[in-house]
């Protein structure tokens, strides 16, 4: 509880001397002054991308199947946020004065069926992240730390909403940057209690061998995460408010350079995994091997320092959401004239959510199916959007609901079952109808159009 409350408040200190001399405005709330550049950036968009459990996933499934398995977590995020970025400046040359996706969509009326689509995803996405945030977060630090389970889903909804209520996505960043320092600096102090001999552990195999395309681990965790994490920004809010928040020119780079600080992140805790796996350690729960190992044999500094990392992981993904979900308010469904209020009311409302899911314990799993699908559903459509801008609206809303209603059913059997082919397969499938869905009626309206301009000519 100590350390706990020693992380909250240096916290608040820290954003009570950055901020009591700033008046908040709509555009440091939403785009932080738009003054958001440098390794500073970086490092945020890299912490709003590492959701706490990631942080634990990479030392359970090194210590699981061994660095085979990072080749499928590592990898596909950097190559997501690198993506994403390159998609983001093409975005921005559009509208370079917007604050989300939907600045691209100024032509579209706000009631048409796939914007509402859209908002339905974004949203949601943001409701499902802050649930799977603080539903996991809270289960895995209360029973590697023996702290109560309620008290750690209050500290996971409402410091971040303390500091994120006065000025937004400013706050946001200006704890996202050192968040991440803290969580790159406990992965390399792990790091650094490696034997000598690992290196050579690794090179004669007394690991498990590096075998990334092995049948069972692709099946199983390769080609679903792979999947999941590659299409995972594009309708990430968290991920469009920072491309709208830093330079256009720069905007490539920055989110470059995330990813590889995330991938760095990742693939060294995974190397403290594989580590763990060398030591003969048997995990009593394997979600929780680096935490149970670290709390019985890396002593009492160690153990203060993967809880000030869990947090800082939790809070930098739990602050954006709230940040994400009051722009989205506050640019497709302001009716008021005080706009910072109405943002503030979001992230209220977004938070009472949040403690909602903790305390009734929603199984993560359901949470990430609904996420899951959200993400793989809306990826046809917003590359359309993007590339395609004059598509049928009908085509887009359509995409978005026949992906959810394939993939949803089989997501859902698979998780009932533990059928991991049946899984891969709902991602597989939620992704080709979406698409063919396109395709359908793009090839539809083509034909319609020819059809006319030919009736028109033979009028003539």
């Amino acid at each position: 509880m100590k350390l706990i409350a020693l992380y909250v408040l240096t916290t608040l200190f820290i954003v009570l001397v950055g901020e009591i001399r700033k008046k908040p405005s709509t555009k440091t709330f939403l785009k932080a002054d738009s003054s958001f550049k440098g390794i500073k950036a970086a490092l945020s968009i890299c912490a709003s991308w590492i959701w706490a459990p990631a942080l634990f996933i990479s030392t359970q499934i090194a210590y699981e199947w061994g660095i085979s398995a990072l080749f499928w977590f590592s990898l596909p995020n950097i190559l997501a946020l690198t993506v994403f970025g390159r998609l983001a400046k093409k975005v921005r040359e559009k509208v370079p004065e917007g604050f989300s996706f939907f600045s691209l969509l100024e032509k579209m009326p706000k009631e048409d069926s796939a914007r509402l689509a859209l908002r339905i995803i974004f949203i949601g996405l943001q409701i499902g992240c802050l649930g799977i945030q603080v539903t996991a977060g809270a289960e895995l630090l209360s029973i590697s730390s023996n702290l109560p389970y309620d008290i750690l889903v209050c500290v996971m909804v409402l410091l971040p909403l303390m500091y994120s209520f006065r000025s937004g996505l400013r706050s946001s960043v200006l704890t996202d940057w050192i968040q991440c320092l803290l969580i790159l600096f406990a992965a390399f102090i792990f790091l650094y209690y490696f034997p000598n001999d690992f290196t050579k552990k690794i090179l004669i195999q007394e690991m498990k061998p590096f075998q990334p395309f092995n049948y069972k681990l692709m099946t199983e965790f390769g080609l679903a995460a792979s999947l999941t994490l590659i299409f995972g920004c594009f309708a990430d809010q968290q991920a469009w408010q920072r491309a709208f928040a830093v330079p256009q020119k720069s905007i490539k780079k920055l989110f470059f350079q995330g990813a590889l600080l995330h991938g760095i992140i990742t693939f060294s805790l995974g190397l403290f995994g594989a580590w763990i796996y060398t030591t003969g350690y048997l995990a009593h729960n394997v979600q929780l091997v680096g935490g149970e190992f670290i709390n019985k044999e890396m002593g009492s500094f160690i153990f203060a320092l993967f809880v000030f990392m869990a947090l800082s992981g939790l809070c930098s993904t739990v602050d954006s959401v709230y940040c994400a979900v009051s722009s989205l308010v506050m640019t497709e469904f302001q009716t008021k004239p005080n706009e910072l209020r109405v943002g503030r009311y979001a992230m209220l409302f977004t938070a009472l959510l949040g403690i909602c899911i903790g305390f009734f314990r929603i199984p993560v799993i359901t949470l990430w199916l609904m996420v899951g699908i959200l993400r793989l559903s809306s990826v046809s459509a917003i590359l359309a959007l993007i590339f395609f801008p004059t598509l049928n609206t009908k085509a887009i809303s359509r995409s978005i609901i026949f992906g959810a209603l394939t993939g949803f059913p089989l997501f859902i059997l698979g998780a009932i079952t533990g059928n991991s082919i049946v899984k891969l397969l709902a991602i597989l499938t939620c992704l080709l109808v979406s698409l063919l869905t396109l395709i359908y009626y793009w090839l539809r309206s083509t034909r319609s159009k020819l059809l006319s301009q030919k009736a028109g000519s033979v009028m003539l």
